[in-house]
């Protein structure tokens, strides 16, 4: 298995933000990392990633038609949607 880094809540947030979601401060998350996959959850927002981004899932909590995105193959400072 290679060698991955955790994004870690800054990096996380700023790709989160760059798909055009309407973000809370990155205070209001909490953040936790455990065993190749982060997450981050305010009262709006829930999102997991794998270690290292190769997927990201943004839910939206209070959605109520397609609350929840998965987005896959971040390249050149972007993703693609893998499912809505």
């Amino acid at each position: 298995m290679s060698n991955y880094e955790y994004l870690g809540k800054k990096e996380i947030y700023k790709r989160v933000h760059a798909l055009g979601y309407e973000m809370p401060k990155i205070n209001d998350f909490s953040y936790t990392k455990y065993d190749c996959i982060e997450w981050m959850e305010s009262h709006e927002l829930k999102i997991t990633v794998q270690r290292s981004g190769e997927w990201l899932q943004v839910v939206e909590k209070r959605a109520h038609v397609h609350p929840a995105t998965l987005f896959c193959g971040y390249q050149a400072g972007k993703y693609i949607t893998c499912y809505h």
